[in-house]
């Protein structure tokens, strides 16, 4: 399943073959549905800047005209590619955060958590939004979450005084994965 979730910006969700590798293949197969059929697919590269890892944000070619995340989930994959700027994703089952504990909030997300009727899938579109903003800043979670201040309704990048672009660049849209899990996918404009 492939579908534009905002200008610029494709998802698609896929069942995990178990393997990380092979995982990794539905990413090529992303960025060969999403440009043009007479291009060429660049090469993509993930090396962990900390430990040198074949894990970490997905370098596309020369990483100024095509950008990836990839996420996995409960079984699933979900790979997302802009055109746009650079993009994150990640995907979360609400199951397993609700026993997570919530230090990744500041106290004004924790009142939208507390107060919201379903806790669990509240507490899991504000995380992987996190995430999701954090992916596509490439430092990931090497930034502390909870200095990234979210709105909820709509979904939006309030304040972050390390933010790279400005706040009204980073635009955000959740979803609703497979089997329950919840998804967010962020792209710096």
């Amino acid at each position: 399943m492939r579908q534009a979730v905002m200008a610029g910006v494709w998802v698609s969700i896929h069942r995990s073959t178990g393997d990380r590798l092979r995982d990794r293949g539905f990413l090529g197969a992303a960025l060969a549905e999403t440009l043009p059929p007479d291009a060429s697919i660049p090469r993509v590269q993930q090396r962990c800047v900390d430990c040198g890892g074949d894990h970490g944000q997905p370098l596309v070619g020369d990483g100024d005209a095509v950008w990836a995340s990839l996420t996995r989930a409960g079984g699933v994959v979900a790979v997302a590619v802009s055109t746009a700027g650079p993009v994150g994703i990640d995907l979360e089952d609400p199951l397993a955060l609700a026993h997570a504990p919530l230090d990744a909030f500041g106290s004004d997300e924790l009142a939208l958590i507390r107060e919201s009727r379903d806790f669990a899938r509240t507490a899991t579109r504000l995380w992987t939004a996190k995430e999701a903003i954090l992916k596509a800043d490439g430092r990931g979670l090497r930034c502390e979450p909870r200095e990234l201040r979210l709105g909820i309704e709509p979904l939006a990048l309030l304040r972050w005084d390390d933010c790279p672009v400005p706040l009204d660049t980073v635009v955000i849209d959740g979803f609703d994965g497979p089997d329950g899990l919840v998804g967010a996918v962020a792209n710096f404009r």
